[in-house]
């Protein structure tokens, strides 16, 4: 009887060990990346999705700004615009069970848009044009 106890502790220590503990997480939104210019013209590219991840040791990286610079600089890459437009900025925390280390993930995904310089379009049907005659 006693053997039996011990496999069942060995069993549950080895399934402890073996699974990551979530940590806090938080999704939010933004309306925009970057700054756009006064006299800019925000023309969408394409969707985009970016990632980036830390480890930190003791407490966990929530929040870190420069994380959050990597991660849309990642999506800015893959789709070659300037800023990101409706990002969906998802953060999520993982624990090395028993210990205090702590692996952070930002996922990003939004709107890839690129900014022209000049005249300001107005929204009507110049935009479309505008637009039209950009991709070309």
């Amino acid at each position: 009887m006693p053997k039996r106890s011990f496999e069942v502790y060995i069993a549950a220590a080895g399934a402890i060990l073996l699974s990551a503990c979530a940590g806090p997480a938080s999704t939010y939104e933004r309306s925009a990346s970057h700054f756009a210019y006064p006299n800019s013209n925000v023309v969408p590219v394409a969707l985009a999705e970016g990632k980036a991840s830390s480890t930190s040791f003791l407490l966990p990286d929530l929040a870190n700004p420069d994380l959050e610079q990597e991660a849309v600089r990642n999506a800015l890459a893959e789709s070659k615009g300037d800023l990101l437009v409706n990002g969906v900025y998802n953060w999520t925390t993982t624990q090395f069970p028993l210990l205090p280390i702590y692996t952070t993930t930002l996922n990003v995904k939004g709107v890839s848009a690129k900014m022209v310089s000049g005249n300001q379009v107005r929204n009507d049907k110049g935009t479309n044009e505008f637009i039209r005659n950009y991709k070309k």
